[in-house]
């Protein structure tokens, strides 16, 4: 009889460490702090038209297919993303809170806010907001580019969150949103 009581203590021995490590560690990843990152777009003109309430239509044209994403220290990540599929992305990341973003180009740079992207083919519009002390550019604006501040992008695949641990590019390109890592 001691024999059984033995066997089931290391069954049940390596049945917790089988289930609470993976829990443990499943906790701990959540609990880490997500990178921050910040984009990139490019495209060949940009406009602002007034809207409503102090708010503007920003219509980016000539968009490039692709962004840069890279993120703030300690990480220092550099990927490429689908422009498009990061867009499309948009109200699950930025729900409630637009992010601040700059757009340069032409003489000068403004600072706003951005959102509810509409994307159809390579033309992008936002609604954009300047920042208090901004004033935006009445004049087309040539080949601006869009720099999007302070992003924790977690993009949905499943329940993965990105980015994670090794491996990370390959889960992004699975689930659509990385186009390349970036390399010198």
């Amino acid at each position: 009889m001691g024999k059984y009581w033995k066997s089931l203590f290391i069954v049940l021995v390596v049945l917790c460490v089988g289930v609470l490590v993976p829990v443990a560690v499943i906790s701990y990843n959540n609990n880490q702090e997500q990178p921050q990152w910040l984009m990139v777009i490019k495209a060949a003109q940009g406009e602002f038209q007034e809207s409503t309430g102090g708010d503007y239509t920003l219509t980016l044209t000539g968009v490039e297919p692709d962004l840069l994403a890279f993120t703030d220290r300690p990480e220092r990540q550099a990927q490429r993303w689908y422009t498009t599929k990061f867009l499309n992305d948009w109200a699950d990341e930025f729900n409630t809170d637009p992010p601040n973003a700059v757009i340069r180009g032409g003489n000068g740079e403004t600072a706003i806010t951005i959102n509810d992207p509409e994307v159809s083919g390579d033309t992008v519009t936002f609604t954009a907001t300047p920042l208090p002390g901004q004033t935006v550019p009445t004049d087309t604006i040539n080949q601006p580019t869009l720099l999007i501040d302070d992003v924790a992008y977690r993009q949905i695949c499943g329940i993965m969150k990105f980015p994670v641990t090794d491996g990370v590019a390959t889960r992004q390109q699975e689930c659509g949103i990385m186009k390349s890592p970036v390399t010198p």
